[in-house]
């Protein structure tokens, strides 16, 4: 098929490109999420008149600026200042100098901070100074030379203040190249244990390639001009609020070119949108080649809190111990699936991790139930939270102590950030938008995925196969996963495959409706009770954790014992008194 790509896709083209793909990787892919659009004549002829109007705009803005820059190119604007016997001036002379003098000496009114300086000039001659296009059509570019600079001069005035810097800035949030270039230099020695004072910088900089014949004087001039280290963390404060404002604006600009350019539906731009706003808010950028030095950096930053915290596992515990040591706990940005034969225990076992994290971990969870009301899903937390069959809370038949129980109980649930969605017609894109805008989200659990409609791309499925639909869902599961950097337990229906076998414990190749579900999972746990197929079994409440799938680690098999009158899972060494 030929596609005209909508936006860029990495390793695969460029906005505007026309290109001949697979029919699947378009039909299951970039159609859905409106990458790319099927390249008929008509898109074609969309494509070519919004090029034309698109270059006639740039042209007339470009012929403002040009004409406003010839004029601005052919000035030579005269500042006296004292100097001494040797050249050098008694002070300097700044952009605010400047750009009084063109309004003296020629009418013309440039504003100071549209004046790009590297730096002040401090001695006799003729300088150049330049103001950028942006800058000449109106646009000011939000930066601070003075924070970038100050933030330079204090962690060479003081080292001991680098580790403190680095937490809150990255290299690529500095707007001026040479002060970026000077901070990425420190940030590489300082992973390398390396010196830092301006003679081993400048020797760094020689050696990686970036020094210019002013560094030395530069560094010299930014120690001087820094009034102290000790408010280092308030000018890189400034420094990243200006860099998020510059990304702010480069999301609005591409925003903009979605609407005017009309490319897809308002549905698909309005989720492109609040993707492009939520990856501002937690401090990335979406998409991009990373340098792998600073992901090296970051993977050493992880291995160090782990090993200061103490725990014996990355990822937010399940609350069953023995799962935990296989899968290393829920961790972010994965995608864990749970998937078991109707009634084996699948949402009682992810309501057991969702209530652990949220009232033994204090952690914030977002369940959804396409399935379950709101009122059922309590009811089953408060019958595993109080340990009360679930049976007599639906009854209301308690004796006074569980009377007394399920009230703490509640009054306990009530204290947790659990929060629940049981809209039957949720969609992933719906998920998302809600997720995004929960502060410091820690878990998803999605109750279940067969039930969902589509992947919420705005993309119609009533000509498509189940499967497409199922593949396109579990991919953007996937994508959520990462895109909110939390661990997302979805559970999924078998197919009945398991009923003609002899041993019916689940497979991979058991999973309903679509192979792709196991390829983007990065955990798929298969749930087993005997005693679900054998009414003469030993041991009926035994049940089997499998792990079908375990990118982090071993498969096997973890036992776990089923308490049915809660509807929930223990670990197989814990016991409960059940005089209640």
């Amino acid at each position: 098929m030929k596609v005209v790509f909508n936006q860029d896709v990495r390793g695969q083209g460029k906005k505007g490109e026309i290109k001949e793909v697979s029919d699947g990787y378009a039909r299951n892919y970039l159609l859905p999420r409106k990458l790319a659009s099927e390249a008929t004549a008509d898109a074609l002829n969309a494509i070519k008149l919004k090029e034309k109007a698109k270059a006639a705009q740039a042209a007339k803005e470009k012929a403002v600026a040009q004409e406003y820059a010839e004029k601005l190119e052919a000035v030579q604007v005269t500042i006296r200042a004292k100097a001494g016997s040797n050249g050098k001036l008694f002070g300097a002379v700044t952009s605010e100098a400047i750009s009084k003098a063109l309004k003296d000496q020629f009418d013309m009114d440039i504003e100071k901070n549209k004046i790009v300086q590297a730096e002040p000039i401090k001695s006799y001659g003729s300088y150049t100074v330049k103001a950028p296009m942006d800058e000449l059509l109106g646009r000011k570019v939000p930066y601070s030379a003075q924070a970038e600079q100050a933030v330079v001069g204090s962690i060479l005035i003081d080292p001991s203040c680098v580790p403190a810097v680095m937490e809150k800035l990255r290299a690529d949030e500095f707007y001026g190249k040479l002060n970026r270039d000077i901070y990425e230099t420190v940030y590489h020695m300082f992973a390398y244990g390396i010196t830092v004072d301006p003679v081993t910088v400048l020797n760094q900089m020689r050696t990686r390639g970036v020094y210019q014949d002013n560094c030395e004087q530069y560094l010299a001039e930014v120690m001087r001009m820094t009034p102290t280290a000790a408010n280092v963390l308030e000018y890189a404060a400034i420094v990243r609020d200006r860099a998020l404002l510059r990304r702010l604006g480069e999301a609005a600009d591409e925003i903009n070119s979605m609407v005017y350019e009309g490319s897809g539906e308002a549905d698909a731009a309005l989720e492109a949108a609040e993707r492009k706003i939520y990856a501002l808010r937690q401090g990335r950028n979406v998409g991009g080649l990373v340098p792998v030095s600073s992901v090296v950096q970051t993977v050493f930053d992880q291995m160090s809190e782990a090993a200061d915290s103490g725990k014996k596992f990355p990822g937010i515990s399940t609350g069953l111990s023995d799962l935990d040591r296989m899968i290393l706990g829920l961790n972010k940005s994965e995608l864990i699936l749970i998937a078991a034969r109707p009634g084996m225990g699948k949402t009682s076992i992810a309501l057991n991790m969702a209530l652990y994290a949220g009232l033994n971990l204090g952690k914030t969870v977002a369940i959804f139930s396409l399935e379950m009301s709101r009122e059922q899903l309590v009811s089953r937390l408060l019958s595993r939270a109080a340990l009360i069959p679930s049976q007599n809370l639906q009854t209301g038949q308690l004796t006074d102590r569980q009377w007394r129980d399920v009230t703490d109980a509640a009054q306990s649930l009530s204290t947790t950030d659990i929060r629940i969605d049981d809209n039957p017609t949720l969609t992933v894109s719906d998920m998302n938008a809600q997720c995004r805008r929960v502060q410091n989200l820690d878990l998803v659990v999605i109750d279940y995925l067969q039930l969902m409609q589509s992947a919420g791309s705005g993309h119609s499925w009533s000509n498509e196969s189940r499967t497409q639909a199922v593949s396109d869902i579990s991919r953007m599961l996937k994508i959520m996963a990462k895109e909110l950097n939390v661990p997302v337990v979805c559970l999924s229906q078998l197919s009945r495959a398991n009923e003609s076998r002899q041993d019916k414990r689940p497979m991979l190749s058991d999973l309903r409706e679509s192979g792709a579900i196991e390829q983007d999972a990065d955990v798929v746990i298969g749930l087993y009770r005997d005693g679900y197929y054998n009414k003469q079994s030993e041991n009926p409440n035994l049940a089997e954790a499998i792990i079908l799938k375990n990118r982090k680690g071993a498969t096997g098999t973890v036992p776990l014992n089923w308490l049915p009158e809660y509807t929930s899972f223990s670990s197989v060494e814990r016991r409960y008194d059940d005089e209640n």
